[in-house]
């Protein structure tokens, strides 16, 4: 490295190359041309950047050869290109200032300016002569700062500096641009773009609330503890109301006033089976495009004239094809601003992602065989419905679900998943379902029948609106297919008089099908009107053999231009007195924390002995568990519990005891059709082993039976009679037991159940000959103590 300085201003300048010949070059500030010789030469001067007593970088006008240059002489050669820098213009402002102070004080002056712009004052510059004033500050420096100076060039200790190439640096700096502006894009452009238009103005209403300017911190407006600006208050978003078309229209026909303030300005999403669209006048305007539900009662109309879905979808929806539209309600039936959306039930809301119980009738059962990923029961769903539920199960599950029969009652817990589409009907799924075996539901699910719970999913899917299950209107007057044939000849509309209702029809037997219907006609050559009868499962079988027959079941309308149909039928006729009762789990319930007092009499062998008499008391528990409690012992007075007057007054006599005995432990379930009631018996080996004993038969009738098998007994059940009184529906249970090593001498229990208690009389008898019988034991509900366990009678 060299330096020289112009001989016109004084100017230094450096050149990185050591001198090897004369060369031409101007000066940078003065622009005075003028011969560079080895005379005004220093190569041995200027050393790399030094740091001042401020610990400023000392850096100077710079020169590069370039490769080519043109001397004097006309000859080519190596030269000089002498560039300038910003830094260059501070430094030559103060040096053309006179009023500045020479020497060391104005050489450290220099060198914190250069060390501000260090990094922006590259470029190249050309040597100048060095003055004794450079000499004097460079001495001056390195006498009183030795150890910061830098070394000379070629020292084998000096200290090299790595500088990054320009292009590196120019690739890096357009990486950091597109990388800032690809963060903007997506903070301020994209985020404005995504954001829904309700938020947009919501933040726009925000911004306008914020005042122009606000007080500075620290001024005496603030108030500790207190915002600058109280914050505004977001409207409430109004909640959509889910509804079927069929509902509101029935809310309307019931009492339009009151429906049109109960819904008055709410965002509704009804959902119905679309009739058409057409010109009409609205509850607010002159006559406009409409789309409306089909429907019997009054008309629900969407407002189309604002709405934000396409009109050609309006007209382009099929006949009759189930809907769901948003719109604000007037009155009397209209939406307005309404759009159309992705069809939802109203009953999603109320039960999809929700853990349920469905109870009802078993009608299939899909098992691990391909098609289906997981054992599935079909409930049985009624006769008119188009949507049915699938149960399915874990796969661990299989061999309980395979062990079920069509027909049998159940009770399922599951997580409702929702309706999807199926065909021409639709479907409802529960997942990880498992078999209920309480007669109360948990806490957190709500019990609910098939059949109403089908009827809410499908409320979308009619024209009208049914009622709850058993909540139907009844017809009581039986009609004939001759009467019907003759009405509905003069007036086709006169079917709405039965629609939806339960009636009576009686007719011959056209033809049966088997096995879920048959149909009936009135026999007369000139009546061409026939009555369809759709049975359930279990209803069909209960079918005689006949040419004539009463049916009961609901109306649903027209099935084709000659045919009426009748859903959920059974056969009714009370001339026979048939009993249609059933047996259900109501019969014998379980209920938690349930208290029951008996009596229990056992009566001897040896005649003229009074027998012995125990107070028991049943604690019902949770998971189906019963234990018992013996609390009182003592003689019965008279012959029998049953006997007339107050036998169990027995507690308060003298010689009556109070014990604290535990009794045995039962258990309680309803599996495969029945309810039973488990015991821990002895089995071999030591071990006690838990039998379980199928008390009830659901759905049995009366005159039907069942059997068990236990111990080497055969236990026979039959329904004797359906009874009711005062107390409520009660039913006789008749249980014959034959050992196997003495048929001749059965035992016979008789039991008595009453509907929502469970069994109030149990009288065991053994057959001494085909006249004669004797009495093993009696037991019979003294007090029925509800859930209360204060109420256990006889407790300590």
């Amino acid at each position: 490295m060299s330096s020289f300085r112009c001989p016109g201003c004084g100017k230094q300048h450096v050149t990185e190359n050591e001198f090897e010949q004369d060369f031409e070059t101007r000066c940078l500030r003065c622009g005075e041309t003028f011969q560079v010789t080895e005379e005004i030469v220093h190569g041995d001067h200027v050393t790399n950047p030094t740091l001042d007593d401020a610990g400023t970088l000392d850096d100077a006008i710079t020169v590069q050869r370039p490769t080519r240059h043109v001397s004097p002489a006309g000859k080519e050669d190596e030269g000089v290109i002498v560039s300038n820098s910003p830094l260059e213009d501070v430094l030559d402002a103060e040096d053309a200032d006179e009023t500045k102070p020479s020497g060391p004080a104005r050489t450290g002056q220099r060198l914190r300016y250069v060390r501000k712009a260090n990094g922006l004052a590259g470029g190249m510059r050309r040597p100048e002569n060095v003055g004794e004033e450079a000499k004097d500050d460079d001495r001056s420096d390195n006498d009183e700062k030795p150890e910061r100076h830098a070394t000379r060039q070629g020292d084998p200790n000096e200290k090299k500096t790595f500088t990054l190439p320009r292009w590196i640096i120019a690739a890096f700096a357009a990486v950091g641009i597109i990388v800032v502006g690809a963060g903007a894009y997506f903070v301020f452009i994209r985020g404005a773009v995504k954001k829904p238009p309700e938020k947009v103005v919501a933040e726009k209403k925000k911004k306008e609330t914020i005042p122009a300017t606000t007080p500075a911190v620290g001024t005496d407006n603030d108030k500790p503890g207190e915002p600058l600006e109280k914050p505004s208050v977001a409207p409430k978003v109004p909640e959509v109301i889910p509804i079927s078309a069929a509902r509101l229209s029935a809310e309307l026909a019931s009492n339009a006033d009151e429906t049109n303030e109960k819904y008055a300005n709410a965002a509704l999403e009804v959902s119905g089976l679309f009739e058409k669209v057409q010109t009409k006048p609205s509850d607010q305007s002159s006559p406009l495009p409409h789309a409306v539900f089909a429907g019997e009662g009054p008309p629900i109309s969407c407002d189309l004239s604002a709405s934000p879905t396409d009109m050609n979808r309006w007209r382009t929806l099929p006949h009759e094809q189930p809907i769901t539209v948003r719109g604000t309600y007037g009155k009397n039936g209209f939406l307005h601003v309404c759009e159309l959306l992705p069809l939802t039930p109203p009953a999603e809301r109320k039960y999809k992602g929700k853990e349920i119980e469905l109870v009802g009738l078993v009608d299939a059962m899909r098992l691990l065989d391909g098609r289906d990923q997981f054992p599935t029961v079909v409930l049985e769903a009624e006769t008119h419905c188009r949507v049915e539920v699938n149960c399915l199960f874990r796969k661990t599950d299989e061999e309980a679900v395979r062990k079920l029969q069509p027909g049998t009652p159940i009770a399922i817990r599951g997580t409702c998943n929702g309706r999807t589409r199926a065909g021409e009907n639709y479907r409802i799924r529960i997942d990880n379902c498992q078999v209920v075996y309480t007669s109360a539901p948990v806490a957190s699910a709500p019990r609910l029948e098939v059949a109403a719970f089908l009827r809410e999913y499908e409320e979308d899917l009619r024209p009208t609106l049914l009622p709850p299950p058993g909540m139907e209107d009844f017809i009581t007057s039986p009609v004939s297919v001759l009467q019907l044939s003759k009405e509905l000849a003069l007036d086709t509309k006169a079917i709405d008089r039965y629609r939806n209702k339960i009636i009576i029809v009686s007719g011959k037997l056209h033809q049966k099908f088997p096995p879920t219907s048959l149909i009936l006609e009135s026999g007369d050559t000139d009546q061409v009107l026939k009555v369809q009868c759709v049975f359930g499962r279990r209803n069909f079988g209960d079918l005689e053999n006949a040419t004539e027959y009463r049916i009961r079941g609901l109306c649903t309308g027209w099935l084709d231009a000659k045919t009426i149909r009748l859903d959920d039928c059974e056969s009714f006729d009370p001339a026979k007195n048939k009993d249609s009762r059933r047996l259900t789990a109501e019969f014998l319930p379980h209920v938690p924390d349930r208290v029951l007092t008996y009596d229990l009499a056992v009566f001897p062998l040896a005649p003229g002995t009074t027998p012995v008499v125990s107070r028991q008391v049943f604690l019902e528990r949770e998971r189906g568990l019963t234990e018992t409690v013996t609390t009182h012992t003592g003689r019965l007075p008279g012959k029998s519990l049953f006997d007339a007057g107050e036998p169990s007054n027995w507690i308060t006599q003298k010689k009556t005891q109070k014990v604290r005995l535990p009794g045995p432990t039962y258990q309680w379930r309803v599996s495969a059709g029945f309810v039973e009631v488990g015991q821990h018996i002895p089995a071999k080996g030591g071990e006690l082993e838990l039998v379980w004993e199928p008390v009830l038969k659901l759905l049995a009738k009366t005159g039907d039976s069942w059997k068990w098998t236990h111990a080497n007994a055969q236990h026979q059940y039959k329904v004797v009679k359906f009874d009711k009184d005062q107390g409520g529906t009660s039913v006789v249970i008749q249980e014959t037991i034959t050992p196997r090593l003495d048929p001749d001498h059965p035992f016979e229990i008789r039991h008595v159940y009453m509907r929502d208690l469970g069994e109030v009389e149990r009288r065991e008898s053994q057959q001494i000959s085909s006249k004669e019988k004797r009495i093993l034991t009696e037991r019979k509900l003294i007090e029925d103590g509800g859930t209360s366990s204060s109420k256990d009678s006889g407790r300590e």
